[in-house]
C-alpha cells in the first residue's frame, strides 16, 4: 500500500507531525518516506517553533555559518534578516531542520526557566505590596501560565541574544572604539525597538541570575573552602580569603586583573548551547564545562573592576546615546506628541504580535527620560519580573501602570545578588 500512495498524500500526513524527532523517525522507515520528509519538513518545523519564532529561529541558525570578522556577509545577513522581517523560506532541507529543532530544544528549555523565575518573582512582589498597601489588588495564589504570545516573546529575544553573541560582541574594544559601536547600532541595535531592546537587556540579567550566576558561585565558595582547608591561620572571611584560593576559571579563560562580574559576562557570550548545558548540569559539572570551552586571548581586562555585563551594557548604552542625540529635540518622552512618537520612535518588525504589553511597559518606565532609553539600572527589577515581556492584560492585573515606581525599587522581592560582592570587589587579585 505505501507503494501505491502518491508521494502527495504522505507529505500531507507526515506534515502533521509535531516535531522534528517524530519526522526524524519516520523518515528511517523507507526511501519513500525519506524522500517526501524533505517537503515536510518545513511544516514539520511551523508545528514544532510556531510562526511567530521560526523566521528568527532561521536567522539565528544563519548567522551561526557567519564568520563575525567579515563584515561584509554581516553587512549582509543584517539585510536579510534583521533589517526585515525575512519570510519563512518555502523549503527547508532534512539538515537545517535537524539544526533548528537542535536550537529550539535549547530556546525553548531557557525560554521555560526565566519565564518560570520572572513569574515566581513577579507574584512573590505582589503579594509584598498587597500585605503592605491596602489599595494594591490581592496577588493571586499561583502565577498563571505565560500565553502563547509571551512565551513566543522570551524565545524570539533569546533567539537575537544568540545572533548578538555568534556576530555582534566584541567585549574588549565596544567601550572605546566607536567603529564598532556605530557598526553594532547600524546592523543589529536599530533593527530593533527600543522595548526589545530592553527585552535583551532583561535576558541578559535573568541569564545571569539563573543560569550562570549559581553555578559560577558555587565554583567560587568551593575554591573558598579548598582554600581555608589547606590555611588552617588567618581570616575565614573577606577578600585575604580571595588570595589564597586557585584561580577561579581553567586556564582557558583564565584572565589577568578580571573580577568575577566581568567573568560572569564573558561566559554569557558563548551562546545559547553552552547556556543550555550550564542549565541541564549539575553544578559538579560546571568546571568541566568550561574546561571545554575555546581558549580565549590572554591580555588584560580593559576595565580592572568596571561593572557588571560591561560588553554589552557599553555597546547598548552608546548606540542609544548616539541615537538620542541625533533628535531634533531633547524632552522627556511623556512629552511627545503623537506624530513626534511615530517619527521618532521605532516599532517593532514583528506582525505577529499586535499586543502593546511590552511597548506599553517601556512607555511608562521610560516615560520621564529622554528619547528611546532603555537599560537604566532602576530598571532591573522590572527586567527580572518580566515586565517587558508580558501581555498588556497581565500589566493591568498586577497594577502597573497605576504605580510604575514601585516595581523600580521594590529591591528585595526581585533583586537577587548574583555573585558574592564582598569576595575581592575592589581590588580583584590577578587571577579573576
Amino acid at each position: 500500500m505505501a507503494r501505491l500512495m502518491p508521494d502527495e498524500i504522505w507529505v500531507s500526513i507526515l506534515s502533521y507531525l509535531p516535531d522534528f524527532h517524530c519526522l526524524r523517525n519516520v523518515a528511517l522507515v523507507s526511501s519513500t518516506h525519506l524522500r517526501c520528509a524533505t517537503s515536510a519538513c518545513r511544516q514539520v518545523l511551523l508545528n514544532e517553533i510556531g510562526h511567530s519564532t521560526l523566521p528568527d529561529a532561521i536567522a539565528a541558525l544563519e548567522s551561526s555559518k557567519i564568520h563575525p570578522k567579515d563584515q561584509h556577509l554581516v553587512v549582509g545577513f543584517s539585510d536579510a534578516n534583521l533589517k526585515r522581517r525575512a519570510p519563512v523560506p518555502p523549503t527547508i532541507n532534512l539538515s537545517d531542520g535537524a539544526a533548528l529543532s537542535k536550537l529550539h530544544r535549547y530556546v525553548s528549555h531557557l525560554g521555560s526557566k526565566l519565564q518560570e523565575i520572572a513569574l515566581h518573582r513577579l507574584v512573590k512582589e505582589q503579594r509584598g505590596l498587597a500585605n503592605d498597601r491596602h489599595d494594591w489588588p490581592d496577588a493571586p495564589a499561583t502565577a498563571e501560565k505565560p500565553t502563547t504570545t509571551e512565551a513566543a516573546r522570551f524565545q524570539r529575544t533569546l533567539y537575537r541574544f544568540e545572533i548578538y553573541c555568534k556576530l555582534f560582541k566584541d567585549p574588549e574594544v565596544v567601550r572605546f572604539n566607536m567603529d564598532v559601536v556605530n557598526f553594532q547600532r547600524a546592523h543589529f541595535f536599530d533593527c530593533l525597538s527600543p522595548w526589545e531592546i530592553e527585552q535583551l537587556v532583561a535576558i541578559r540579567d535573568l541569564l545571569a541570575a539563573a543560569v550562570i550566576g549559581p553555578p559560577l558561585r558555587a565554583l567560587v565558595e568551593l575554591r573558598k573552602k579548598e582554600a581555608l582547608q589547606t590555611h588552617h591561620c588567618g581570616p575565614r572571611h573577606g577578600s585575604q580569603v580571595v588570595y589564597w584560593t586557585s584561580p577561579i576559571l581553567p586556564s582557558n579563560l583564565e584572565r589577568r586583573d578580571c573580577h568575577i562580574n566581568q567573568n560572569q559576562a564573558r561566559l554569557l557570550c558563548f551562546g545559547i548551547k553552552f547556556l543550555y548545558e550550564v542549565s541541564v548540569s549539575p553544578y559538579s559539572q560546571f568546571y568541566q564545562l568550561l574546561r571545554g570551552l575555546p581558549q580565549q586571548p590572554r591580555y588584560d581586562s580593559y576595565n580592572r573592576v568596571g561593572e557588571i555585563y560591561s560588553w554589552f551594557t557599553d555597546a547598548v548604552d552608546e548606540c542609544v546615546e548616539l541615537s538620542n542625540l541625533e533628535l531634533p529635540f531633547q524632552k522627556a518622552l511623556s512629552s511627545y506628541t503623537e506624530d513626534e512618537y511615530k517619527a521618532y520612535v521605532r516599532q517593532s518588525l514583528v506582525a505577529e504580535d499586535p499586543d502593546k504589553g511590552p511597548e506599553e511597559a517601556w512607555y511608562w518606565a521610560y516615560q520621564s527620560f529622554p528619547g528611546s532609553t532603555c537599560n537604566d539600572l532602576r530598571m532591573t527589577n522590572c527586567r527580572l519580573f518580566g515586565l517587558f515581556f508580558w501581555d498588556s492584560s497581565r500589566l493591568q492585573t498586577i497594577n502597573f501602570f497605576t504605580r510604575v515606581d514601585f516595581w523600580w525599587w521594590r529591591w528585595e522581592g526581585g533583586r537577587q545578588p548574583d555573585f558574592d560582592w564582598e569576595v575581592g570587589a575592589p581590588y580583584p587579585p590577578a587571577f579573576f
